[in-house]
């Protein structure tokens, strides 16, 4: 999947190079910068693998996964001609909602390197004791789960006279509440499998449409 999405990110640069060189220097830009970044992505999850899911790599490459999915929104806003709507409290709730969950999703990235550690020394197996087994991070991570809920709905709430806005908002608190519900079923019903990939996703998704939310405002 890395080698298809490096192969598509080349078509996409030689594409808008064609294209935009002449009309807007900075698609072609963004479109080098996803280039470059999905090459260091590539070495990175090389890194992480050979270093078996080293502590700190695991955070910064699934951070430059994130920027990898959000240069794209970039270019599109860039190309897109619609108007963007003018307020400032809902330009600065955005804001801060986006690095609220850039901060949960590292404290996210420590719980997961420490289950990462538990699994291993006890054979894969006994799921039962890995969630006692977490320190403080876990703590910290389920309870600042609350205050990430409570600014994605005080934005959804504050974006309902915005049309567009306000849909996007339902969005967000929709996937923040599905996040939730799957983080709480892994620490009360022993990590399921399929539980772990699912609540990245959710989270990952609800990122990127914050950061979509963000781009629609001056």
């Amino acid at each position: 999947m890395g080698a298809l999405l490096g192969i598509f990110i080349f078509i996409h640069f030689i594409w808008s190079f064609i294209k935009f060189r002449k009309t807007s220097s900075r698609v072609v830009g963004l479109s080098f910068l996803l280039l470059v970044a999905v090459g260091f992505q590539g070495w990175l999850g090389k890194k992480v693998v050979d270093d078996n899911l080293a502590v700190v790599k695991v955070t910064v490459h699934m951070l430059v996964a994130l920027a990898i999915a959000a240069i794209p929104l970039l270019i599109i806003n860039r190309l897109k001609e619609d108007k963007r709507t003018n307020d400032r409290t809902l330009k600065h709730l955005s804001t801060i909602m986006i690095l609220f969950l850039l901060i949960q999703i590292i404290l996210g990235t420590q719980v997961r390197e420490q289950i990462d550690e538990i699994s291993r020394a006890l054979k894969y197996d006994q799921r039962e004791l890995w969630v006692s087994r977490l320190d403080n991070i876990f703590i910290l991570h389920r309870s600042f789960s609350w205050l990430v809920a409570g600014i994605c709905i005080l934005l959804w709430w504050k974006a309902r006279v915005f049309p567009v806005l306000y849909k996007k908002g339902v969005w967000i608190v929709s996937i923040v509440l599905l996040s939730i519900v799957s983080g709480v079923i892994m620490a009360y019903y022993n990590i399921p499998a399929l539980a772990q990939p699912l609540h990245l996703l959710l989270a990952s998704i609800l990122v990127m449409i914050a950061f979509s939310f963000r781009l629609s405002l001056k």
